[in-house]
């Protein structure tokens, strides 16, 4: 990769660092907001708050060996800047009690399939084993995190129609 790649990739995982510190606070604002869900939100929360950590190990491990990495696929800062500010809308209308429970659920689904939490493991190419390793328990938690939400939203709908 030539320098302006590594730039252009290093500032775009900074950017979704910190996407994954916004997730993290919805999740947290959830978690104050929900009593009853309140174990189950501060888990995603500190999910996303490592995510974080690792998307940032991540960055620095292209900036230490960017010999070993290939530019795949153009995200833009603007598009994950984007999304954060739609992360934190959201987080604020939770803080101000503006969503159902309902909703939040699918809103935290959405964003968990988001291409910016399921894909960013595509921007670039490499082998080096402690990037694949990270990107891979990201992109783990990520399908965890989207099985278990799915879960709750079918187990409130059962609910509902008891």
């Amino acid at each position: 990769m030539d320098s302006a790649d590594i730039e252009s990739v290093l500032s775009v995982l900074e950017a979704m660092a910190d996407a994954e510190l916004a997730v993290a606070e919805f999740y947290g604002a959830c978690s104050r907001t929900w009593e009853s869900e309140q174990g189950f939100f501060a888990a995603l929360s500190r999910d996303e708050m490592r995510h974080a950590a690792d998307v940032r190990a991540l960055a620095r491990i292209l900036a230490d060996k960017p010999e070993q990495f290939q530019s795949l696929r153009h995200f833009h800062k603007a598009a994950v800047q984007t999304f954060v500010a739609g992360v934190k809308e959201s987080a604020a209308r939770v803080h101000r009690g503006e969503t159902p429970l309902e909703r939040v659920l699918h809103v935290a689904l959405d964003m968990e399939k988001s291409i910016l939490e399921s894909r960013f493991t595509e921007i670039v190419k490499t082998e080096e084993i402690e990037y694949q390793t990270l990107a891979r328990r990201i992109m783990d938690e990520t399908r965890a995190h989207k099985a278990n939400i799915e879960r709750r939203i079918t187990g409130r709908m059962k609910d509902r129609s008891n």
